[in-house]
């Protein structure tokens, strides 16, 4: 029997930066409150991931939905650095990498990156942008209050100059100024690939 009585406020607020809307009377479930509670981590220690573990990881990620049941999802596992140096400089003809993984344990705490809250991004019967201005400056001020993106962090100051408040959604609305990935079609070409 699941408990019904939990509470995931702290998970809410460390995810949202505030508890409007925190549900209650929710029913305790480990994994929501580990979803909750994930970090970003961008360095790991060097110290490697036991193999029975590694291997519980892979067939849990394989158990994911698949299209169609294609299951078209291959891993290569490079353990040797040397050739992981080397994969990375070539990508042979007919294939390109579509993601990356680390797997490995955080050399670091990591950080909650925290996320637009749901009357944001939640609607009900209907679209209703009518409070989103408020909601996302709102959103931008407790963002910068757990962390504020340094000047130097500033995009394109050549083009925009640099803002007194760079707030989140500036940083995005300037991220969305150039176009990601009109490189992608030539990178395809150069390995064989032919999409006209």
């Amino acid at each position: 029997m699941i408990p019904v009585s939990a509470s995931y406020e702290d998970e809410w607020r460390a995810r949202f930066g505030e508890t409007t809307g925190v549900p209650q009377d929710a029913p305790e479930v480990a994994w929501l409150r580990e979803l909750l509670r994930r970090r970003t981590h961008r360095r790991y220690a060097d110290r490697p991931v036991a193999e029975p573990l590694l291997r519980l990881l892979l067939a849990a990620a394989f158990s994911a939905s698949s299209k169609s049941d294609f299951q078209q999802a291959t891993v290569i596992r490079v353990n040797e650095r040397d050739r992981r140096d080397r994969l990375a400089a070539l990508v042979p003809d007919k294939v390109f990498p579509l993601a990356g993984l680390c797997v490995g344990y955080p050399a670091a705490e990591g950080h909650i990156s925290m996320r637009l809250p749901l009357d944001v991004t939640l609607h009900t019967d209907r679209y209703d942008d009518s409070r989103l201005d408020d909601a996302v400056t709102a959103y931008d001020l407790r963002r910068d209050a757990r962390y504020s993106l340094p000047r130097e962090q500033q995009r394109q100051p050549e083009v925009f100059g640099y803002a007194s408040f760079y707030g989140w959604s500036e940083d995005k609305a300037r991220q969305a100024t150039r176009p990601e990935g009109q490189d992608f079609p030539s990178y395809l070409r150069a390995r064989g690939f032919t999409i006209d």
